[in-house]
């Protein structure tokens, strides 16, 4: 549900989350950039458990500090999935 959340609403899946809006899976560790952040984060799940949030420093990878809530924002006003992709061809062309 989490990684569903995170396309709908405009987050990139990449190898090594770098920038506002990146989210990367390798195992039972999500990290994600979330927009209005200066530090992505990092959580840490047991199976569907989150255990903890931390902030990460994207160059070394390092855990920097226990974060105790996270709110998610969409990364853009502007969502381009393929509906609204659809609906915007169909009002342009009329």
């Amino acid at each position: 549900a989490l990684l569903a959340y995170l396309e709908r609403n405009g987050y990139h899946r990449t190898s090594a989350v770098v920038e506002a809006g990146d989210y990367a899976v390798r195992g039972g560790l999500v990290d994600i950039f979330p927009s209005g952040l200066d530090q992505p984060v990092r959580l840490d799940f047991f199976g569907s458990t989150l255990e903890s949030i931390r902030s990460f420093d994207p160059l070394t990878q390092r855990s920097l500090a226990k974060v105790e809530r996270l709110e998610l924002m969409p990364v853009s006003e502007v969502l381009l999935d393929a509906g609204a992709i659809e609906r915007f061809k169909a009002g342009y062309l009329r």
